[in-house]
């Protein structure tokens, strides 16, 4: 053998792939926690307890037949409630439609989304007021007597009609 560096097999190339897998995972993982959080946070920032909250009634009206999207069911009509909501807590809150229910005759009836002229969803800042409307479908018979506001994390107002 001549007299020069011994020569083999390459050294293994190191795999990376295991580490990479791992940290891909820890960063998902991670912004998922991170996005669970802020939206909880936004979530119990935005939806104030409903002691906070005055609501009145300051009208209704029976939508035409232009007003909606899809016609109410036979025996049924739709009456919309305009309220007036003023935010006397510390912190703005958000108000949807789907919060609201109306009594009519004795039953609570939860509001409808065919209604194109309702106000589907509002903040309301600190000390401020906004007007709201809201549809339901009712029997035609029935008589509107309470709208209720009852977010997910807050305590239910009413107003009579």
């Amino acid at each position: 053998m001549a007299g020069g560096p011994m020569m083999g097999a390459p050294p293994a190339k190191k795999n990376n792939t295991l580490l990479i897998v791992v940290i891909v995972i820890v960063v998902v993982v991670g912004l998922v926690i991170a996005g669970t959080l802020l939206a909880l946070n936004a979530f119990n920032n935005t939806v104030n307890s409903t002691s906070d909250i005055s609501m009145t009634v300051t009208g209704t009206h029976t939508p035409t037949s232009s007003e909606y999207s899809i016609a109410p069911t036979t025996g049924m009509t739709y009456v919309q409630v305009t309220v007036s909501m003023t935010n006397n807590g510390d912190i703005p809150t958000s108000v949807s439609g789907i919060w609201f229910e109306l009594q009519a005759s004795g039953t609570r009836y939860p509001y409808t989304l065919y209604v194109n002229s309702d106000t589907t969803s509002a903040t309301i800042l600190v000390g401020g007021t906004t007007t709201f409307k809201v549809s339901f479908a009712i029997p035609s018979t029935a008589s509107p007597q309470k709208i209720y506001f009852d977010p997910i994390l807050g305590h239910e107002v009413s107003a009579n009609i």
